[in-house]
């Protein structure tokens, strides 16, 4: 009885003290997502973000452009948010009432669909796919 005893404590010791951190601890929202729209054939709206969460609280930088003919002209903006598993929501600085709202595929975890809003084109379908 007292080696089964041992035993057992040994093992409880051991799932203590393993390292879980290599993946544990990085939100799968952390990472390099990109995505963009296309409104009536003519216009394209994309981002591109750097993103990190920690509890529930997202923040980052990235690119937001619009593109009706030619190379899109790119605006640098800051990102601020709330993730609660499966629901991304987001704000950006930079751009006034540019908002992102979106759910986090299950099958893979690495697509959101979601709407991008901005003041003059609203709720449109973007979906954003983690590059890494």
């Amino acid at each position: 009885m007292k080696i089964i005893l041992q035993t057992i404590l040994l093992i409880f010791l051991m799932i203590a003290c393993s390292d879980n951190s290599s993946n544990s601890n990085q939100s799968i929202i952390t990472g390099r997502w990109e995505g963009e729209a296309t409104y009536q054939n003519a216009v394209k709206l994309g981002l591109k973000l750097n993103l990190s969460e920690k509890d529930g609280n997202v923040s980052g930088n990235g690119i937001f452009y619009v593109s009706i003919a030619g190379p899109p002209p790119e605006t640098n903006v800051t990102v601020s948010g709330t993730f609660k598993n499966p629901t991304l929501n987001l704000t950006f600085s930079g751009i006034t009432g540019l908002t992102y709202n979106g759910t986090l595929l299950v099958s893979n975890n690495k697509e959101i669909n979601g709407t991008l809003n901005t003041m003059e084109y609203s709720t449109l379908n973007l979906t954003l796919t983690k590059i890494n």
